[in-house]
C-alpha cells in the first residue's frame, strides 16, 4: 500500500492516500527511510556537483602555490652520489665472484650452469668451459650432446656476456663438427615453430661454418733431410761451419693435403634443407619470411662448395637446381642473389667434364638468366652477383677456373641489407 501511494506521487497520477496505524512495521518505516534519503539526494545533486568542481580548482591552485615550497626536513638528507665500482657495468673476471666459482669439470655440470638464471659468474664460467670439452668428446658427452645442441641453440644473453653471439656460434659449431648427426637435429629445430628467426640465422651460420672447417685441407708442416751428423773429429767445426752450410739443403716445408672429410657427411646436411618447399603455417618462405629462404639458399650452395667433386655432389646440384627454378622470379633481390650464388657454386665445384655432361642444357639457361639479372636487375648487389655468375659459367665450360678467388664471389652473395648475422 506504501508502494501504491509514493508511485502514484511520483507519476501524478492523482492524491492516493492511505491511513497506517501509528506503530506501523518495520517494513515501511525502512521504506519512508529510503523514500525521504532519495528525495534528499535529488535536491543537493545539483549542488553537490558544482561544490566538487571549486574543490577541485581549490586543490589545483594550493598544488601550483606550493610546488616551490620546500620542506624543512629535506635538507637532511645528504646528497647521493653513485660510487664508481656501480657506475662501471663491465664485469671483470678477477673479481671474488669469479675466483670463488669452480669450473665445471663435466658436459652435465655445464649444461646445468647454462640454465643459471641469477648467478652470472657460474653462467660464464660454464659456458667459457664448454668449447674444450666438446672438441675432446669429454665424458658424457655423447649421451648429452642432443640436449647441449638444444640447449645452446636457445640459450639467451641474460647477462650480457662479452662477444656472447660468436661464442655460442663457435659452440654449435664444434657440435655440428663432433657429432655431424647433429647437423639434421639443428635443421629440424630450424623450422619448427618454437625457433626464433634470428636462432633460425644462427643455425644456418653455424652449419657453413662446420662445413668450411670439414673441408678445409690440413696443412702438416714435414721438413725432410734436416738432420745434421756430428762430427766427432771438431765439434767446434759443425757449430760455426757445418751448420749454416747444410741449410741451403733443407728443404721448405711441404704440404700434405688430405681428404675432404665433409664429402661422406654432406648428405646429412643438406638434404634436410631442401624441405624449402614444404607448406608450414608459421613460416612463408616464398613471401614475408623470402630473407629466410635466401641464407638457406646459400647455406646450400656453399655445402655443394665444400662437398668437393664427388657422385654426390652431382646429385645434390641436381636437386639444388631443380628447386631454384621457381625461385628466379622471386620479389625479394636476396633470395634472386642467392639463386645466382647457387648457380655460381653449382659450377665452381664440378668439374668441366661433369658440367657438360650433366648440365649441357641447363648450362646455356643458367647464362641467359645470370646476364639477364646483370643488365636490369633493380638492385645493385644482385647486378653485381649476376656478373660474376656469368664469369663462373663462362669459365666453367673453359680450361681456365683460377680467375676468380672463391672468397670474393662468396662475400658477392650477401646482402647488406637486415643481416642479423655477419
Amino acid at each position: 500500500m506504501y508502494v501504491a501511494e509514493v508511485l502514484t506521487k511520483w507519476f501524478s497520477v492523482g492524491d492516493l492516500k492511505f491511513e497506517f496505524p501509528p506503530e506501523g512495521s518495520e517494513t515501511i518505516v525502512d521504506l519512508k527511510k529510503i523514500v525521504e534519503d532519495e528525495y534528499g539526494v535529488d535536491m543537493e545533486g545539483a549542488k553537490s556537483d558544482n561544490e566538487e568542481k571549486e574543490v577541485i580548482q581549490l586543490d589545483i591552485q594550493g598544488a601550483g602555490n606550493d610546488a616551490n615550497k620546500v620542506d624543512s626536513d629535506d635538507d637532511d638528507f645528504p646528497e647521493y652520489e653513485i660510487p664508481e665500482e656501480e657506475l662501471d657495468l663491465k664485469k671483470d673476471e678477477n673479481d671474488e665472484d669469479y675466483c670463488n666459482v669452480e669450473v665445471p669439470y663435466y658436459i652435465r655440470d655445464c649444461i646445468e650452469g647454462l640454465s643459471e638464471q641469477h648467478d652470472y659468474a657460474k653462467f660464464e664460467a660454464a659456458f667459457n668451459a664448454l668449447k674444450p670439452m666438446i672438441r675432446r668428446r669429454a665424458v658424457g658427452y655423447e649421451q648429452s650432446a642432443e640436449e647441449l645442441l638444444c640447449r645452446l641453440i636457445d640459450l639467451s644473453d641474460h647477462f650480457k656476456t662479452e662477444h656472447f653471439q660468436e661464442k655460442r656460434i663457435q659452440l654449435i659449431q664444434s657440435c655440428l663438427v663432433t657429432s655431424p648427426h647433429l647437423g639434421s637435429i639443428a635443421i629440424d629445430i630450424m623450422f619448427s615453430r618454437r625457433c626464433s628467426m634470428s636462432n633460425r640465422y644462427v643455425i644456418l651460420k653455424a652449419l657453413c661454418n662446420a662445413a668450411w672447417e670439414y673441408s678445409s685441407p690440413t696443412q702438416v708442416a714435414e721438413n725432410l733431410n734436416t738432420k745434421l751428423q756430428e762430427n766427432k773429429c771438431s765439434k767446434g767445426l759443425n757449430d760455426r761451419g757445418l751448420v749454416p752450410k747444410t741449410k741451403r739443403f733443407m728443404k721448405a716445408p711441404v704440404t700434405v693435403l688430405k681428404e675432404n672429410r665433409f664429402t661422406p657427411m654432406a648428405n646429412s646436411f643438406f638434404y634436410p634443407l631442401t624441405a624449402i618447399d614444404q607448406h608450414r603455417e608459421h613460416l612463408d618462405l616464398i613471401g614475408r619470411d623470402s630473407e629466410l629462404l635466401s641464407r638457406i639458399l646459400v647455406c646450400m650452395g656453399h655445402l655443394i662448395r665444400c662437398s668437393g667433386t664427388s657422385p654426390s655432389t652431382v646429385k645434390m646440384a641436381s636437386t639444388l637446381a631443380y628447386l631454384l627454378i621457381p625461385l628466379r622470379v622471386n620479389t625479394n633481390f636476396a633470395v634472386r642473389q642467392a639463386v645466382l650464388f647457387c648457380y655460381a657454386s653449382i659450377c665452381a665445384s664440378l668439374s668441366r667434364e661433369v658440367i657438360l655432361q650433366f648440365y649441357s642444357d641447363d648450362i646455356i639457361d643458367w647464362m641467359e638468366y645470370a646476364t639477364r639479372l646483370a643488365e636490369a636487375d633493380p638492385s645493385i648487389e644482385c647486378r653485381g652477383m649476376a656478373q660474376i655468375a656469368v664469369e663462373m659459367i663462362a669459365l666453367s665450360i673453359s680450361m681456365d677456373k683460377q680467375r676468380i678467388n672463391y672468397s670474393d664471389w662468396v662475400k658477392s652473395s650477401r646482402p647488406q641489407k637486415n643481416r642479423l648475422v655477419s
